[in-house]
């Protein structure tokens, strides 16, 4: 019993600095072409946007299409980090796969 609580602390305390971790780290990710540059951080918040000149001589669905994938792929990035932080916090339960 006294393992299972101590264990709890310790996984409160990696939380803690997990969150500070996620807040603090920052992903920079362009398209192919390098017409649309975002930066996210650890929490998939968007938090900068800039366009390319060339972007505007696209035409609308080609404008859409290299936004979709490219806010795509930032947030994929942040998300994979997430799981590999969560993974430190979290520990391995035998017989539970919570990571896929």
């Amino acid at each position: 019993m006294f393992d299972i609580l101590s264990k709890l602390g310790e996984i409160k305390e990696k939380a803690a600095q997990m969150k500070k971790t996620v807040v603090e780290k920052s992903f920079t990710i362009s398209d192919e072409k390098n017409l649309v540059t975002l930066k996210t951080n650890g929490k998939k918040d968007i938090t900068f946007i800039a366009l390319h000149d060339d972007f505007a001589k696209l035409s609308k669905f080609e404008q859409e299409k290299i936004l979709g994938e490219t806010i795509n792929k930032a947030l994929k990035e942040s998300e994979n980090f997430i799981i590999n932080e969560l993974k430190d916090v979290i520990p391995n339960i035998p017989g539970m796969n919570i990571f896929g």
